[in-house]
């Protein structure tokens, strides 16, 4: 089940018209919804279903040169604000940078394709702020939770990430001036994918093979292992 959100404006008010439907194999469904609708609405927003944003994400390497709203950088912050943490001490930590010149040098030791990303996030921790058990660092586990939900936000309002762990943290943390206590787990850009993917993105893609996933009966154990 999916839903089409209609906004219709009157007097500087917004009235939320939701319709669920069912959608089926018929291309165009959702745009003959619309167009039926369309004299009553002003603003159309399809509404995903969480496995539909699930499906929907994807590692993003190409950004189009174009701003992303404070509403919604406001949204996914707010997503992954919401997390789950150990013991709810919520040791998650995020940097925000937008200044291109900053974004450059990052993108230097990086991945080159970074510098055209109108924004990059840093998700930090401070490994007091978590808790440890059986040999492992909870803080990993927050911050990945937490940046995993912003991701899957970012997703459902059309903006695309790509999760980066191999990073020179001595670097990241030199350029941008993060405590010593502080441990860098995860980077990611955030911005609207541009409409043409890159030669460079679609050879990135096939080498990891980012788009396999294993059949559940490799991954799923019933009652034991």
């Amino acid at each position: 089940m999916k839903a089409v959100r209609f906004v219709l404006k009157m007097c500087n008010e917004s009235i939320e018209i939701i319709v669920f439907h069912q959608l089926g194999a018929v291309a165009g469904r959702e745009k003959a919804i619309i167009d039926d609708f369309r004299w009553l609405s002003i603003e159309v927003v399809i509404i995903l279903e969480f496995m539909d944003v699930v499906n929907a994400r994807k590692s993003v390497r190409d950004y189009a040169d174009k701003a992303i709203e404070d509403e919604k950088l406001s949204k996914i912050f707010e997503a992954a604000r919401m997390a789950p943490s150990w013991a709810n001490k919520q040791c998650c930590q995020y940097i925000v940078v937008k200044n291109k010149d900053k974004i450059a040098e990052l993108s230097s030791f990086l991945n080159p394709w970074l510098k055209n990303s109108p924004v990059v996030l840093a998700a930090c921790a401070n490994p007091k702020d978590s808790g440890s058990r059986n040999g492992m660092d909870y803080y990993l586990v927050d911050v990945a939770i937490s940046l995993q939900q912003l991701i899957l936000a970012a997703t459902d309002l059309g903006l695309g990430t790509c999760w980066i762990g191999a990073f020179d943290e001595v670097k990241v943390k030199k350029a941008l001036e993060i405590p010593e206590n502080i441990k860098v787990v995860a980077l990611t850009p955030i911005g609207y994918p541009a409409e043409k993917e890159s030669a460079r993105s679609k050879i990135a893609k096939k080498f990891i093979g980012s788009a396999k996933r294993k059949p559940l009966e490799e991954i799923v154990h019933r009652e034991k292992w």
